[in-house]
C-alpha cells in the first residue's frame, strides 16, 4: 500500500531526445562535460513537493517587498542510491550532503555539471538532479554555517542562500529544502574509459613531434676544369712570335686544344698578329700560318754595258 501511496505521489516521466526541453539540458549539460553519453532525462512529478516550492516562493517574495525571487536551474551530484528518496521526500542534507560543508551544512547545488560529477559515485551509470533551487539574496557561506547568516544581525532578516563567490557564485547552499524542487533526473554514463573526474577526457597530450632537421647540405666543391691548358711544345722566339694582344681572352672550353700543327720556322720574318677573333666555343686557337716572306725584286741585269 506505501508503495503505491508512493507511486502517486512521484512518478517520473521520460523525455524524449528529440523535444525541446531534452535538447535544452542536454546542452546545459554539455557545457561543462565531455566524454559522456545521457542514457535518459525524467521529469519528476511530484505534486506535494511541488506545492510546498510555490508556497515557499510566495513567502519568500513577500519577504522580498513583493520583488521577485532569484530561481536558478542547479545540478546535483549523488549515489544511485539515494536518488528515489530525493525523488520522494526532496533533498535532506543530512542523509545526501555528507560529501562537503565548506560554505556551511546545507544541501550543495552546482552551476556547473563538472563539479555535481565529482559526487556521483563509482557506478557505470550515474544520477545527477537538475533542480529548480530558490537562491534569493546570498553571501559569503562558512563551515560554520548552519543556516544563513542575518542581513543586519537581527534575527528576522536573513539571506536565502549562500555562495563560495559573491561576484560570480557557481556553488549554492540552502538551507531550507521547500526552496528546491528536484525537477529532472539526469542518468549519462563515460563513453571515453579515459575521461577523468572533472568531465573532460583526461587523454595523453600528444607529445610535440618535432619537425626533421634538413640534411645539411654539403658546400659546394668548385669542380675541376675539364679544360687545362697543354704547355706549348715549342718555344718561339721573342724576336719572332710578338704576344697575344690584350683584347683576345680565350674561354673555357670543354675539350682540350688539339696540339698546333704549324711550327714556326726560327727565320728572322716578323709574324702578324692573327687577323680573326676567335669563337668562344674554342679554347684556344692555333696560330695562323704566316705568309712567307716577300720575294726580293729583281735587280737589273749587271751585264748591260754602258756605249
Amino acid at each position: 500500500m506505501a508503495a503505491f501511496v508512493d507511486l502517486l505521489l512521484s512518478q517520473r516521466v521520460p523525455l524524449l531526445r528529440s523535444s525541446d526541453g531534452f535538447k535544452e539540458l542536454e546542452t546545459l549539460f554539455c557545457q561543462t562535460m565531455r566524454g559522456f553519453d545521457i542514457v535518459k532525462i525524467e521529469r519528476i512529478q511530484n505534486k506535494p513537493l511541488w506545492d510546498f516550492f510555490q508556497f515557499q516562493k510566495t513567502q519568500m517574495k513577500n519577504s522580498n517587498n513583493g520583488r521577485n525571487v532569484t530561481e536558478k536551474l542547479l545540478f546535483h551530484g549523488t549515489d544511485s542510491k539515494y536518488v528515489d528518496v530525493i525523488c520522494y521526500t526532496n533533498f535532506d542534507w543530512r542523509v545526501c550532503g555528507v560529501n562537503g560543508t565548506v560554505f556551511g551544512e546545507g544541501s550543495y547545488f552546482a552551476r556547473d555539471a563538472k563539479y555535481s560529477h565529482s559526487y556521483t559515485g563509482v557506478s557505470d551509470v550515474k544520477s545527477m538532479f537538475i533542480s529548480r533551487v530558490l537562491v534569493g539574496s546570498y553571501t559569503k557561506g562558512h563551515s560554520s554555517y548552519r543556516r544563513p547568516p542575518s542581513k543586519d544581525s537581527g534575527d528576522i532578516n536573513f539571506f536565502d542562500s549562500c555562495v563560495d563567490d559573491v561576484t560570480d557564485p557557481s556553488i549554492f547552499v540552502v538551507f531550507e529544502k521547500h526552496q528546491i524542487y528536484p525537477e529532472y533526473l539526469l542518468q549519462y554514463k563515460t563513453t571515453h574509459p579515459l575521461v577523468s573526474m572533472y568531465g573532460a577526457a583526461a587523454v595523453p597530450a600528444p607529445k610535440p613531434v618535432l619537425a626533421p632537421k634538413p640534411a645539411p647540405r654539403p658546400a659546394p666543391q668548385p669542380t675541376a676544369s675539364v679544360y687545362r691548358t697543354s704547355t706549348p711544345s715549342i718555344r718561339t722566339s721573342a724576336s719572332v712570335s710578338p704576344p697575344i694582344p690584350p683584347s683576345y681572352r680565350p674561354s673555357a672550353s670543354v675539350s682540350p686544344p688539339s696540339p698546333p700543327s704549324y711550327r714556326p720556322s726560327t727565320s728572322s720574318y716578323r709574324a702578324t698578329p692573327p687577323f680573326y677573333q676567335p669563337s668562344p666555343r674554342f679554347a684556344q686557337p692555333s696560330p695562323s700560318p704566316s705568309p712567307p716572306p716577300p720575294s726580293p725584286k729583281p735587280k737589273k741585269n749587271d751585264t748591260c754595258a754602258i756605249a
